[in-house]
C-alpha cells in the first residue's frame, strides 16, 4: 500500500491548470480609411483636366456606384495619364459605361484624338541620305573573298 500511495499522489497532482491563451489582436492601422469624395466632386475634377463633362462623368460615378478608392483617385487626378491610371480601379462596366470627349482646350475648341491626327510632311527628298554606289565594279566586298 506503501508504493500505491505515491503513485496516486503524482497521478493526482497533474500539474497546475492551463493559462487561457487569449487571441492577440492586429494592430490597428495607423492611417484610417476615409470615404471618398461624392461623385459631383469626382466630375468636377474630371471636368478639369478638360477631357468630359461634369455632369456624366458624377452620373456615371453615382448610376454605377464607384467605390471610395476610384472616387479618391479620380479626384485627385491632375492629367490625363494619371485618370488612365485610374481607370484601372473601375470594373468592366463602369469603365464601358463612363464616357469621356475629346479633351477640350482652354479656347473652347476639342482636340482632336490622338489616331487622326497626322505628323508633319517628311522634308522634300525625303529623309535618307542618298546610297553610296560600291566602287571597282559589282563585288560589294570590294575585293573579299
Amino acid at each position: 500500500m506503501r508504493a500505491v500511495l505515491p503513485i496516486l499522489l503524482l497521478l493526482g497532482c497533474g500539474g497546475s491548470p492551463r493559462p487561457k491563451v487569449t487571441p492577440v489582436e492586429a494592430p490597428k492601422d495607423p492611417i484610417p480609411t476615409t470615404a471618398g469624395p461624392a461623385c459631383g466632386v469626382v466630375g468636377e475634377s474630371v471636368a478639369r483636366i478638360g477631357v468630359g463633362k461634369a455632369e456624366s462623368v458624377a452620373k456615371s460615378c453615382t448610376d454605377d456606384r464607384w467605390s471610395d478608392e476610384a472616387r479618391s483617385c479620380f479626384a485627385a487626378a491632375e492629367n490625363d495619364g494619371e485618370l488612365e491610371g485610374c481607370s484601372g480601379k473601375l470594373t468592366d462596366v463602369q469603365k464601358a459605361n463612363l464616357q469621356l470627349g475629346p479633351r477640350t482646350m482652354p479656347d473652347g475648341a476639342k482636340e482632336p484624338p490622338a489616331a487622326t491626327m497626322s505628323a508633319p510632311p517628311p522634308p522634300a527628298g525625303g529623309t535618307r541620305a542618298p546610297a553610296k554606289k560600291p566602287k571597282g565594279g559589282s563585288d560589294p566586298c570590294q575585293g573579299g573573298e
